[in-house]
């Protein structure tokens, strides 16, 4: 479910008064069409440009790692931290993996041609991935939104809900592999939530 019941409506806003939207998720290529799924179901609607550029253009839009190496040098940016990892770039979505936001923005960008774009809007739930876009090389005017909707707190409930599915978790794995969870005390193997 929306974290903001008006989401729809606010894009549906932005595209009237012929703003391009793109998505960028930390979520894995392999999510793409559950991810698209489920922002269609909750009426999520958005109309993006085409992203290719000489150093990133494909069919799919799927780049694996040495692909993403070598558009990260071709535009000079460096990659993210341990090496690229797989993406997906299509039909306005960039998965990109738990990558570094501000690094797979400037390549969104530049793939797109920097002139196309006059400004970009970027909201994210996370300080990281707020600061990463802050930081980035991108060149093109950026206001960036930290979103503090999303709620954070686990409740009472919650914590025992979990706490049993752990335990029970817990239970099914020690009776199949050995490992040092089996061995520990419940608190120490998180699992002291009543």
């Amino acid at each position: 479910d929306l974290t903001q019941p008006d989401i729809p409506e606010l894009i549906a806003r932005a595209r009237a008064a012929g703003v391009d939207i793109m998505l960028l998720s930390a979520r894995g290529p392999d999510f793409y069409d559950l991810s698209v799924r489920e922002l269609r179901r909750t009426g999520v609607r958005w109309k993006a440009p085409v992203v290719c550029a000489f150093f990133l253009c494909n069919s799919d839009g799927r780049y694996d790692a040495e692909a993403l190496q070598s558009a990260f040098t071709q535009i000079g940016t460096p990659a993210p931290a341990g090496g690229p990892r797989p993406i997906i770039i299509a039909d306005g979505v960039m998965l990109a993996a738990g990558q570094n936001k501000g690094a797979m923005l400037d390549l969104m960008v530049t793939a797109l041609g920097k002139d196309r774009i006059s400004r970009i809007v970027f909201v994210d739930d996370s300080e990281r991935n707020v600061a990463a876009v802050a930081t980035s090389q991108t060149p093109v005017p950026i206001s960036i939104y930290h979103y503090r909707r999303v709620p954070t707190a686990v409740s009472e409930s919650e914590a025992r809900a979990g706490g049993k599915q752990y335990r029970l978790f817990l239970k099914s794995m020690c009776q199949t592999v050995r490992s040092a969870l089996c061995t520990l005390e419940p608190a120490k193997a998180g699992g002291d939530h009543r």
